[in-house]
């Protein structure tokens, strides 16, 4: 992978949402019958995986490089929901963090927080952050998009 492609905000965009599409199309029992939120993520990852298959997408993933524990603002270790990234190298595409309503009406800001800290951090450098409330019907999910652009 020595000259990797960077997809645009617009592609970004339009390959998560197709994800969302295909996950409320197959999924849809998922969320609406208060499964766990790690449940929804992980299909929601295994889409996103088969959009950008370039690239590596892992739930709950803790690691930066080889060995050393994924850290943000001084905490023992962190864990995003969903991250796009090459796995053991500093190309590090998107961050997600997710809910499932009605959970998303708490710590909204806290996840919001965690991913401007993840984008903004020179360590990872996240390109993109998305903050993801997934409601029972696709028209109703809410999506914060964040755009890195050279650590702004």
């Amino acid at each position: 992978m020595g000259n990797i492609s960077i997809p645009s905000f617009d592609e970004v965009q339009r390959t998560i949402e197709k994800a969302l599409r295909l996950l409320y199309k197959n999924d849809l029992f998922l969320i609406t019958n208060t499964t766990n939120e790690r449940s929804i993520t992980h299909k929601f990852a295994e889409y996103i995986q088969s959009l950008f298959p370039e690239w590596n997408v892992d739930c709950e993933y803790n690691r930066k490089g080889e060995g050393e524990s994924k850290k943000i603002d001084g905490q023992k270790t962190s864990y995003p929901d969903i991250i796009v990234h090459l796995r053991n190298t500093k190309h590090n595409l998107l961050i997600i963090e997710a809910k499932k309503y009605p959970a998303c009406q708490n710590e909204v800001e806290e996840d919001k927080a965690k991913i401007k800290k993840y984008i903004e951090d020179k360590k990872y450098g996240y390109r993109f952050g998305l903050w993801i409330c997934f409601y029972d019907e696709l028209e109703e999910t809410k999506m914060d998009w964040f755009d890195n652009q050279d650590g702004k």
